[in-house]
């Protein structure tokens, strides 16, 4: 039996474990002040340049702000409030800043694995 409850509340769940994965990583996992220090790389050989870092902190950052309003509106639609605002910030929250975000951060990843 399909429930649209249930999709809701897989939504709701999957808000919650991403934005709180980022909100760890960023504050938790990566919090030392050595953590990114093995991915900085020589770019033009007077500067190093951490793009792991950059990509990392536009991921992480975006997805624990994206995911915690998603987590909000979800959780207020699921009482019947604002599910026409909930649907925008699926589509316009996720779907393109996240996306945007994660080719971005992906961009600067693979500057610094190149």
């Amino acid at each position: 039996m399909r429930s649209p409850m249930m999709g809701a509340i897989t939504y709701l769940i999957i808000a919650l474990l991403v934005s709180f994965d980022a909100l760890m990583h960023l504050f938790r996992y990566s919090s030392l002040k050595n953590y990114y220090n093995m991915y900085a790389t020589d770019t033009t050989g007077l500067v190093l340049t951490n793009w792991f870092k950059i990509g990392d902190l536009i991921i992480n950052y975006t997805n624990m702000v994206v995911y915690g309003v998603a987590f909000i509106t979800q959780l207020i639609a699921l009482f019947g409030i604002l599910g026409d605002i909930n649907m925008l910030v699926w589509v316009w929250g996720v779907m393109v800043v996240g996306g945007l975000a994660e080719l971005v951060g992906g961009l600067f990843y693979w500057m610094a694995y190149d």
